[in-house]
């Protein structure tokens, strides 16, 4: 066998090892949305069938672990016997330039805000996806997982989810996630990025809340 048949098969040996996750990563890339939409949001706080989401993610250093974070948040059915619940990730990307480092709008690229608008109905936040891109070598996908933010959505109105603080480096003894609310910061800076939406119909629930259920980071 020539040696550029051989190369051949190597590289063809190698991406059907790869293409599974390649497919993966294509379908979850796919399902995902900005955190801020690029277009002013033409959301109308009046006879609006639908309501809009508001929240952050916060990390603790500026160097960031992976090459993506994907949000990921469910309708929230109890009954198994409907449809499956409608999923959707809230996709947050730190610069990819030589080092990878967080790029947010807030506290120096440490926080990333987010925005989304959906029907009214119950919902849930319930993991974050990791992403790690090793190039041709690897593609890896983890999770933190073993949580639950419940929410209500309401026609018109405007939901304020928190703020949910990832220690991705977290060392011994460290917890792996914390929860908070930063209304004020928060809806300030949505001021500035979204300036069309009336920001003052945003109402602080303190019911919203994180519920621990046995956090995994794997």
């Amino acid at each position: 066998m020539s040696s550029k048949t051989l190369l051949m098969a190597k590289v063809f040996n190698n991406f059907i090892l790869l293409s599974p996750i390649f497919f993966l990563v294509i379908l979850v890339q796919g399902c995902a949305v900005s955190a801020i939409p690029k277009d002013p949001i033409a959301f109308v706080n009046d006879n609006n069938e639908n309501g809009l989401i508001v929240g952050s993610v916060t990390f603790l250093q500026p160097k960031a672990r992976y090459n993506g974070y994907f949000l990921n948040i469910c309708e929230d059915k109890k009954d198994s016997t409907r449809t499956k619940p409608k999923c959707f990730f809230i996709h947050f990307a730190p610069k990819q330039i030589i080092k990878m480092r967080h790029n947010g709008e807030l506290d120096s690229g440490l926080t990333y805000l987010f925005t989304i608008e959906k029907p009214a109905g119950k919902y849930r936040v319930g993991s974050l996806r990791l992403y790690l891109n090793g190039g041709s070598v690897y593609q890896q996908h983890d999770y933190l997982s073993g949580f639950s933010i419940p929410f209500n959505v309401a026609e018109g109105k405007i939901t304020y989810v928190g703020n949910l603080i990832f220690n991705e480096f977290r060392r011994k003894n460290e917890p792996t996630l914390l929860y908070r609310h930063a209304f004020k910061k928060d809806i300030d800076g949505m001021k500035i990025l979204q300036p069309a939406v009336d920001w003052s119909k945003a109402v602080l629930d303190t019911t919203i809340t994180l519920h621990r259920v046995n956090i995994k980071h794997q």
